[in-house]
């Protein structure tokens, strides 16, 4: 008699979904047969997926690049058009990366210029003043350029990236710094720029940008003038070192901590290490002058009368003369300032500590809270070398941790350290990305952010101190602290935070819009019918958010609970909007594995 082996499918990772057409036998040379039953009581009605029986077997209807490339989307963006996932699904991750790569980006300087006029001309034309608008243009014109067009871009993966840099070269608008959108801009063009650069072109870009130098309070530093009592400051030799590069304690290549004889950690710069750097850092001031100033730039220019767009230039004579000593280097007395700063920055870039210590931060915030050693040893020897002699090579660098099996494989998914929380505004703007924003009446986005600074006190630049929004080497309180985990982004989730995403999260079909020169709260639907096909059939819905939202990882208690409050409500865009909003408060969408 014929064995035959009954293989009865429930889709749940990695389908479409079922739909029931017959049995196929497959076997043959030596192999026993076996049958494939799609089951008649998964049918699903009125709905456009489909899952015969013998895409079962041969792969064609499987949804493993949906979920493969869904998750590299919650790593890799700021959220994703469904349309554009559409098409990205028949990539592989290596070859998205390196298309993404080569998508342009824009010029965030124009781009702000460009938003101040229409945003001014259209809240003229609604009625409204600007009165209190002189020369000056403040952070909100930024804001509107940055979410106009983080709302409908394509460069998915460099936004990602420059947002990314942005919390660890960290400037604030919280500051004075909210008083030149251009410097803002043009800041952000440097971290764009560099998502495919060399890592030593950023950080000296970084260095003479006036944004940062009036942030760190680099830009008009004086030299020594000892019967004025005047010294280097030592704000930005200080953070150089300890934020941006190579951290308090010297590291293995994997990352962990090398020790003295004793076993304590050891340092790896001194105080007189800062007070050498330091003097580095002087001369610097305006590299042409703005709105405010007439003639020519001087050192000490007042910062109102600088142009934030353009580098730092070097004054000699404010400019510490004579020979300078930090970490090993000897920088010789007699030359340029700016040949002073240029052999600084390359010897802090060849630092040992650069490529674990930036590594792990970029993996942290990309991939996981707790990378594995063997994970940033990888990462930090491409730092190092990207395999043709070159170090710093940003690009090899992203693929490298994108690419790595912690990354893409679905064996990390089982590890109870992998995984991240995300953080409130990469998750609305996951939630926005997902469909098309309707315009207002006019047929016009303006929005600047203030649904995610006001609910969770998160906007683009706005990090409330130089240290971001929260350290890398953060662990709340509970069962993460107990077992050795870090979990950075909990330091800002608290009670507040919660409750506020959870009243966006019920909301799900509106972004709301705070731009304040309207003096109203407005606010902008988001299209969800192409869901309506899906929505009387729960499972399908269900397959369809998971697949948009959650990348295949929707646990079966989720989809339970999911279903029984979609089951009470009638209404077609409830059901959609009560599916979405509970989907947006699972740990499953908050917490990226």
């Amino acid at each position: 008699m014929k064995q035959s082996l009954y293989v009865f499918i429930c889709f749940n990772l990695l389908s479409l979904g079922l739909f029931a057409q017959g049995t196929i036998t497959y076997g043959g040379r030596g192999i026993k047969p076996y049958q494939v039953i799609a089951s008649d009581q998964a049918k699903l009605k009125e709905t456009p997926d489909t899952l015969k029986d013998d895409s079962a077997m041969d792969g064609t209807g499987m949804d493993y690049n949906w979920y493969n490339m869904g998750r590299l989307m919650r790593q890799a963006t700021l959220g994703v058009n469904f349309n554009d996932l559409k098409e990205f699904v028949k990539m592989t991750p290596e070859k998205w990366i390196d298309e993404q790569l080569k998508v342009p980006s824009p010029n965030m300087l124009e781009k702000t210029s460009q938003m101040r006029k229409e945003s001014r001309d259209y809240v003229i034309s609604l009625g409204y003043d600007f009165k209190d608008d002189t020369v000056i243009t403040r952070a909100e014109y930024f804001n509107l350029a940055w979410w106009r067009h983080n709302l409908e871009n394509q460069d998915y993966l460099k936004q990602k990236l420059a947002y990314v840099y942005s919390q660890i070269f960290v400037i604030s608008q919280v500051t004075d710094v909210s008083e030149f959108a251009h410097g803002m801009a043009s800041f952000y063009d440097i971290l764009l720029k560099h998502t495919s650069g060399n890592f030593k072109d950023l950080l000296l870009g970084v260095s003479l940008h006036p944004s940062m130098g009036f942030y760190l309070s680099h830009f008009n530093n004086s030299k020594s003038i000892p019967e004025r009592n005047i010294h280097p400051d030592e704000n930005y030799a200080r953070e150089i070192m300890q934020l941006f590069t190579i951290g308090l304690h010297q590291l293995n290549i994997d990352g962990s901590l090398k020790r003295d004889s004793l076993g304590n950690p050891i340092p790896t710069y001194t105080q007189k290490d800062i007070k050498e750097l330091a003097k580095v850092f002087t001369g610097l001031s305006a590299g042409k002058a703005g709105n405010y100033e007439r003639g020519n730039t001087r050192f000490g220019m007042n910062v109102y009368g600088t142009d934030f767009s353009v580098p730092m230039a070097m004054y000699e004579d404010w400019h510490e003369f004579g020979g300078k000593s930090f970490l090993g280097l000897y920088i010789p007395s007699g030359q340029k300032g700016m040949k002073d700063i240029e052999m600084a920055v390359d010897h802090i870039f060849r630092h040992p500590n650069v490529g674990p210590f930036i590594g792990k931060q970029l993996i942290q915030k990309l991939v996981t809270s707790n990378p594995s050693p063997a994970y940033i040893k990888k990462v930090a020897e491409t730092f190092n070398d990207n395999g043709k002699g070159i170090r710093g090579d940003m690009a090899a660098v992203f693929k490298a941790i994108l690419l790595h099996p912690e990354a893409r494989s679905c064996e990390s998914l089982q590890s109870p350290s992998q995984g991240k929380l995300q953080e409130p505004m990469v998750r609305l703007m996951e939630r926005t990305r997902n469909y098309k924003l309707i315009p207002d009446a006019n047929n016009k986005i303006f929005t600047d952010g203030g649904d995610s600074r006001w609910r969770f006190d998160q906007n683009i630049l706005t990090a409330p101190n130089v240290f971001n929004f929260y350290l890398p080497t953060y662990s709340p309180l509970g069962a993460l602290r107990s077992n050795n985990l870090l979990g950075p982004e909990f330091q800002m989730h608290n009670s507040t935070s919660s409750i506020r995403w959870a009243n966006s999260a019920m909301s799900p079909d509106w972004l709301m819009n705070y731009y304040w020169r309207m003096q109203r709260e407005g606010f902008y639907e988001i299209e969800l019918s192409d869901l309506y096909s899906y929505a009387n059939d729960p499972e399908a819905l269900l397959n369809q958010l998971d697949k948009r939202f959650t990348r295949g990882q929707l646990t079966s208690r989720t989809r339970r609970l999911i279903k029984y409050n979609i089951d009470r409500n009638l209404n077609t865009k409830n059901r959609i909007n009560s599916a979405i909003g509970i989907l947006l408060l699972s740990p499953e969408y908050n917490i990226l594995k």
